[in-house]
């Protein structure tokens, strides 16, 4: 909340996707989104069972991981956080924390 005020201001900034878009702009349960401070974003989609990558204009980068139980994969993101060019994810349905470098291509 501001200071000396009991309400909160919200503002969009910006949008990624749009009704009949690409599978990679469609979302379903949002979990969890968090920014770097390049404007790039991560999106966690409980629906998509993935980490969405988008650059600052919300063009769709990569999909980080996938369903599964191997090296990875994972069968439930729920929360997103970022450490350094790390972004941490928790699947609390199965108890289960991992990470992925998310270093800059190229």
């Amino acid at each position: 909340m501001l200071p000396g005020t009991d309400s909160i201001v919200l503002q969009r900034v910006g949008r990624i996707g749009q009704l009949d878009d690409a599978p990679e702009y469609a979302f379903g349960e949002v979990f969890s989104v968090i920014a770097r401070d390049d404007n790039s974003i991560y999106v966690c989609d409980r629906n998509d069972t993935s980490i969405r990558e988008y650059d600052a204009r919300g063009t769709f980068v990569r999909a980080i991981g996938r369903r599964g139980a191997g090296p990875g994969e994972y069968q439930l993101c729920l929360f997103l956080s970022l450490v350094g060019d790390t972004v941490l994810w928790v699947g609390c349905a199965v108890g289960y924390i991992g990470n992925r470098s998310v270093r800059q291509h190229g």
